[in-house]
């Protein structure tokens, strides 16, 4: 607790056997204000964690590429991967539910291989929880889908899964609450490629940086 924010994140990029780390934070996940808090490298660690422990973090990407090509290291894309998976399954990134099961038929294919009849009989993906309360006829679409990648490899189909993704309207957008000069309740919207102001959850204003 005595050191700087980089310390630590310089041991979980260790850990992780992470190369380009830029993308990469810890988020001050027991902060409980509504605007998201990054532990910040350069400030001492016990002055940005509130008293009391444990303190809980939780490692994230913090700057998402608008083009995931970009992305020079497979296993980068793999914890990008990761991190938009998670955030579908919470709710914290909305997804339409026919985009939902294309992402997801990506995700089986990446763990389980090819659609095996013998292998894969109704109700193979019981187990599997990709959106919150998914509408009865869900794991049948995603099966449809997974059906048609065979051939994919993991790497392949994580980077299908990051292509479909991207096209996401809230897609590496970090959402901020606020209000305007007439008071009224609006979201401030950061990504890689500017700010967004949104009302209602429709996009009102946008600035490019």
């Amino acid at each position: 607790k005595s050191d700087h924010g980089q310390v630590l994140l310089d041991a979980v990029f260790k850990h992780l056997e992470l190369t380009e780390r830029d993308y990469f934070g810890l988020h001050l996940a027991d902060d409980g204000s509504d605007a998201p808090r990054w532990l910040d490298p350069n400030k001492l660690i016990r002055k940005q964690l509130k008293r009391g422990s444990p303190h809980n973090l939780s490692f994230r990407v913090k700057f998402f590429v608008t083009d995931p090509s970009k992305l020079q290291e497979e296993y980068t894309r793999y914890q990008y991967f990761l991190q938009i998976k998670q955030d579908i399954l919470t709710g914290r990134l909305p997804c339409p539910h026919n985009t939902a099961a294309l992402l997801a038929s990506y995700a089986v294919q990446s763990e389980l291989g090819d659609y095996n009849e013998a292998e894969h009989s109704p109700g193979y993906l019981s187990d599997f929880c990709f959106i919150p309360n998914p509408p009865q006829d869900f794991h049948k679409e995603v099966s449809k889908h997974h059906q048609q990648h065979s051939g994919l490899s993991p790497a392949q189909s994580e980077f299908n899964y990051l292509n479909t993704a991207r096209s996401l309207e809230l897609y590496g957008v970090e959402l901020h609450y606020a209000k305007d000069q007439s008071n009224t309740e609006i979201l401030i919207g950061v990504m890689s490629a500017g700010i967004m102001v949104y009302k209602n959850r429709v996009r009102i204003n946008y600035f490019p940086w």
